[in-house]
């Protein structure tokens, strides 16, 4: 996380923040931008495609923040391929069960969609809610708990 804060004489309309680390590394990082004057909070997302965010600085409003993280976030989920085998895993169930050492389909398909539809909702919200908790500061984990490159991380014990 690199922290800044910057004191301009005049506020101006609109404030321009371009950010580029990591994309040549990682072309599915995201950096996120939050900016607060005044009391105000806004945040935006940089991509490799969107290394330039301009925010007013009125005040963007918390809509436009909202679908821009929903975008985002069903972006994320589509794209990791963790995220698509875990909520698999947490689908099955919902449109399977076992009988008699054998899996079968459920008989009805709207209590299956019912269950799916309970079933992401849960996902996308808890994840929702810890990606706001890390992105707000509320909950900072070391790097190397979370990076699969970390030195630190050793498959055998001897």
């Amino acid at each position: 996380m690199l922290r800044f804060s910057a004191a301009c004489p005049a506020a101006p309309g609109r404030l321009a923040v371009e950010y580029g680390a990591f994309f040549d590394l990682d072309p599915q990082h995201r950096g996120l931008l939050r900016v607060e004057r005044g009391g105000v909070l806004q945040t935006a997302i940089f991509a490799p495609d969107a290394r330039r965010q301009e925010l007013a600085v009125a005040g963007g409003g918390p809509w436009q923040t909202l679908v821009t993280y929903l975008g985002e976030g069903v972006r994320h989920i589509a794209i990791g391929y963790d995220h698509i085998l875990f909520l698999l895993s947490l689908l099955l169930p919902a449109v399977l069960f076992r009988k008699e050492g054998r899996w079968l389909a459920v008989d009805r398909l709207r209590p299956a969609c019912a269950d799916v539809l309970r079933i992401v909702t849960a996902f996308t919200a808890a994840h929702s809610v810890t990606l706001s908790l890390a992105t707000l500061g509320f909950v900072e984990l070391p790097s190397r708990w979370s990076s699969p490159r970390s030195p630190h991380r050793s498959c055998s014990r001897r």
